[in-house]
């Protein structure tokens, strides 16, 4: 196996290169991480069974078991046309959302989502409150008045 190494801050991601199946069972990812030797690998689509995603038969949900199990992140980029079912077209999405396996159409936008910090997201307080503000009058009636107690708690 070869591979392109990439590195871009702490972060280095490496790239199979070459022509050929390979990701067909869990002991092809297992010696795929073996030989990568980072935590990021780039796999392109014509280097992964074409039935990977099949439920009936496909290997997918054991393989990406193997990348979970040593916390190693697996990005299928170039064409994934072949991978998209109806059954999985909602975990392609969600996997992308949450980027422990992409699956992408461009090898530069796997590696920018992996090796660019992640965006800042603030929650925003509704006009006139704060975020600490948990007053009895915003909550159901039920939780802070008690009827046999004059005043409530």
């Amino acid at each position: 196996m070869r591979f392109n190494h990439v590195t871009a801050g702490n972060t280095t991601v490496s790239e199979l290169v070459g022509e050929g199946a390979l990701l067909n069972t869990e002991d092809d990812a297992l010696d795929l991480m073996m030989s990568a030797g980072a935590r990021f690998i780039l796999v392109h689509g014509s280097r992964v069974n074409p039935d990977f995603s099949r439920v009936a038969t496909g290997p997918a949900g054991a393989v990406l078991q193997k990348f979970t199990m040593y916390a190693v992140r697996l990005a299928i980029v170039g064409d994934i046309s072949p991978f998209m079912t109806k059954n999985f077209d909602a975990f392609f999405r969600e996997s992308n959302r949450c980027g422990d396996y992409l699956f992408l159409p461009a090898t530069k936008e796997a590696i920018r989502r992996w090796t660019e910090p992640p965006a800042v997201k603030r929650a925003i307080p509704a006009r006139g409150t704060s975020l600490n503000s948990r007053s009895p009058d915003r909550l159901p009636t039920g939780l802070w008045a008690d009827p046999g107690i004059e005043g409530g708690v």
